[in-house]
């Protein structure tokens, strides 16, 4: 199946990483992952969140993403 043009973007915020595919010049979202975000409270009234964490939830999210538009028989071909 063919979803023509196809535009990525991340979504990551305070409580979840996410990773959304759209249809280009549309708000049609095709698939998307997403994965909660731990939060670590090294002490009362503390809350923190590790960065290698994050990045590494969101390069998960898009992988997943992929993979599900992969078997809604899509493909992508990356231009930056």
């Amino acid at each position: 199946m063919s979803f023509g043009k196809l535009v990525g973007s991340i979504d990551e915020g305070t409580t979840s990483a996410r990773f959304m595919i759209f249809r280009a010049g549309t708000n049609n979202v095709v698939c998307y992952h997403q994965i909660a975000v731990p939060s670590i409270y090294p002490q009362e009234g503390w809350v923190e969140q590790d960065p290698i964490i994050i990045y590494d939830l969101v390069v998960e999210c898009m992988e997943e993403a992929v993979k599900k538009l992969e078997k809604l028989g899509g493909s992508i071909k990356v231009n930056i």
